[in-house]
């Protein structure tokens, strides 16, 4: 179930697939005791039934949010739902596990380690800065390249997507599959030499 107060706007999804909203719901929620099932002060019975799984965020999901959440309680695999325009930091010595369907994020800046699980698609709309590593078997999607020279792809074992831009890569991105779009470039740093790929 989906809230969304400005809206006020109810959403109800069923293992990720819409079902039916009702307009015009006013949810008042007060700052006390929170029950699911029940309210304090009511005089009748807490309702029966079943709950699976039960999360609560600060803003409304969207439906290819709620898509992906259900996707990954259904790997086993739950993190947070990221917004596509989200800016990603990995520091130095910090792992970010990848994992599931394609996560969508704005930028990423990694130094630290990019990992990829059970075949997990990350796509980046906007700039990439990698000097950390990446590892695992997924797929890493660019849609506006990034700068590789300084990264190490030597554990990595996926496919990398150069979907727009220009992406500078070093010599341990040489054994990956490589898919460059119309309209992208790939260059190659070898020894200080710049090998264009187009």
């Amino acid at each position: 179930m989906v809230y969304d107060g400005k809206g006020k706007t109810m959403k109800l999804y069923r293992d990720g697939v819409y079902v039916v909203q009702s307009t015009g719901v006013n949810l008042n929620i007060e700052p006390r005791n929170f029950y699911v099932g029940w309210r304090e002060g009511w005089n009748t019975d807490a309702m029966i039934s079943y709950i699976d799984d039960l999360q609560l965020f600060d803003k409304a999901l969207t439906a290819a949010e709620v898509r992906t959440l259900t996707r990954a309680l259904e790997t086993g695999s739950v993190g947070p739902v990221l917004r596509p325009e989200t800016p990603v930091t990995v520091d130095d010595g910090a792992t970010l596990e990848v994992s599931g369907e394609c996560h969508v994020v704005q930028t990423l800046a990694c130094a630290g380690t990019l990992a990829f699980k059970d075949a997990g698609r990350l796509e980046v709309t906007g700039t990439t800065a990698m000097t950390g590593n990446l590892a695992g078997t997924g797929t890493l999607t660019l849609d506006a390249g990034g700068d590789f020279r300084r990264a190490d792809a030597s554990s990595f074992e996926g496919r990398l997507v150069v979907a727009g831009g220009k992406a500078i890569l070093n010599r341990t991105f040489k054994t990956l599959p490589l898919e460059v779009a119309d309209g992208a470039e790939v260059v190659w740093i070898e020894s200080g030499t710049q090998i264009i790929f187009r």
